[in-house]
């Protein structure tokens, strides 16, 4: 007679894939990517860096030249206001004169 279990399930067999063969120029050019990204990586650190640095000298200057308003803006503005307030009064002249 045969045994009955039916509480133990057996285990599945295992699974081993061996390559047929071994590819040396693909292995060859899969270092030298990583190689090649390691480097990039690497390279792009240093211009961030780079750029960091040259982005905090502009800002730097940047903050100065800015403390102090420019007198080209300044004028502008007053020519902007003179104008609009000549208008305005050109405009109200004949509703305020009526009276």
């Amino acid at each position: 007679m045969s045994k009955f279990i039916f509480f133990r399930t057996p285990k599945p067999k295992g699974f081993h894939y061996k390559p047929l063969y071994y590819n040396e120029r693909k292995e060859r050019i899969e270092q030298l990517k990583k190689e090649l990204d390691s480097e990039k990586i690497n390279q792009d650190k240093l211009n961030r860096e780079e750029l960091r640095i040259r982005l905090n000298s502009n800002f730097k200057r940047l903050r100065n030249t800015r403390s102090s308003p420019t007198s080209g803006q300044n004028i502008r503005l007053l020519v902007i206001l003179f104008a609009l307030i000549a208008l305005f009064w050109y405009l109200m002249k004949p509703i305020l004169s009526y009276n």
